[in-house]
């Protein structure tokens, strides 16, 4: 968790009757080279699947497994495959003088089974080893689980008569397919396919998500203090919000 500290919460305005926007800017932890395997659909059977990206080919395709007679047509994007982290906004509360936030909050993290099914076959692995594989490509320890609910626990009242502002902020891990601007790539049925001379036959091929957010169960309270009559800013506080997973 070191690049925490270069990681900034999105800034709270002066005017202390609104809060924070959703979400901070993403930050670039690692990229990689590596190349996600392309969803395979032939248009002539049952023979969908997932084969390798076509730099690594002549690869087989299921459903044409003898084949080794194939055009590919189609551009297909240049992208990174780039992991990238941010803030996201769970909740916030703006206090007036003797307000208190009293909750205990359920926060979603980790990601669901589908998304866990497609992101391993895009890595080729079971999806018991998605986050072995993932921290062997950026280099960078990742965690992924399948998705479950945390309790976040927040007591925090103004006594003072300044405006306060508390925050509870959620850590997201980002795995994405970015092209030179920066921008998530979309490759759709259509956009890329092959051609198998000796079956006269056709396929796609497709990066079925190329994007994954991995909600973490990194939890933390940001609390802003600033002077009723100034707005300047008198306190700036983040700690660990105080959790129970299952």
């Amino acid at each position: 968790m070191a690049d925490l500290q270069m990681l900034n919460f999105p800034k709270i305005p002066d005017n202390t009757f609104s809060g924070p926007v959703e979400g901070s800017e993403d930050l670039v932890r690692s990229n990689s080279n590596t190349k996600l395997n392309l969803f395979w659909d032939f248009d002539h059977g049952d023979g969908n699947g997932w084969v390798a990206d076509p730099d690594t080919l002549p690869h087989p395709v299921p459903g044409v497994w003898q084949s080794d007679q194939v055009n590919y047509y189609g551009s297909r994007p240049n992208y990174t495959l780039t992991l990238q982290r941010h803030w996201w906004r769970r909740d916030y509360r703006v206090l007036r003088e003797q307000q208190r936030f009293l909750g205990e909050l359920p926060i979603d993290y980790g990601i669901s089974q589908t998304e866990m099914q497609t992101f391993s076959s895009e890595l080729g692995v079971d999806v018991e080893g998605i986050s072995a594989k993932a921290t062997e490509l950026f280099s960078v320890p990742i965690r992924v689980a399948e998705s479950a609910t945390a309790t976040a626990f927040i007591d925090v009242s103004n006594q003072t008569g300044d405006r306060t502002v508390v925050a509870l902020w959620q850590l997201v891990d980002r795995v994405a397919c970015l092209n030179g601007r920066g921008d998530s790539v979309s490759w759709p049925r259509g956009d890329f396919g092959c051609y198998i001379h000796d079956w006269k036959a056709n396929g796609a091929l497709m990066l079925l998500s190329g994007s994954h957010e991995i909600f973490t169960d990194f939890l933390y309270t940001n609390l802003t203090i600033f002077d009723a009559t100034t707005k300047e800013l008198k306190h700036n506080e983040l700690q660990a919000a105080t959790t129970k997973c299952p």
